[in-house]
């Protein structure tokens, strides 16, 4: 038996993630940016600032399936917060290290961005490479009502 609200709690956490897979492939990165520019609208978020986050989305995803071991999968987490959203994205890489921050994507995250980070896990043998993921947050400015 369930405590009273435990649902409800959860309920609301889970309303306010989205999370979606696809092929890490170029042909499939209009689907996480039309996500998070979505979700960046429906949070009354000035087209700026959906704009922002848009292309920050766009730039993480490349960034990762530019060096994605073939036939894996990008993991596209977006949670949306009281005033930004928090976008994780994830794949399987080829090679060792986790995105370079002296590259110009890395320069475009961290202008688009709050808060921006990679970590790496070390090899997995099963998935064929190194798991890597790229965070970032960004805070919104809503459109007056």
């Amino acid at each position: 038996m369930s405590q009273p609200g435990v649902l409800d709690d959860l309920g609301t956490l889970f309303d306010n993630i989205v999370e979606l897979r696809i092929p890490a492939d170029v042909a499939q990165l209009a689907i996480p940016r039309t996500v998070a520019e979505t979700l960046a609208m429906r949070q009354d978020f000035d087209l700026d600032t959906v704009a922002d986050i848009k292309l920050a989305t766009d730039e993480a995803c490349s960034t990762l399936v530019s060096v994605a071991v073939p036939h894996s999968m990008l993991t596209c987490r977006f949670e949306i917060l009281a005033s930004s959203l928090a976008i994780g994205v994830s794949t399987t890489v080829t090679r060792s290290g986790a995105p370079s921050t002296s590259e110009f994507g890395w320069y475009v995250l961290e202008i688009l961005t709050d808060t921006v980070s990679a970590t790496q896990a070390p090899h997995d043998s099963v998935k064929g490479g190194y798991p890597t993921v790229i965070e970032f947050t960004r805070s919104g400015n809503r459109v007056a009502a």
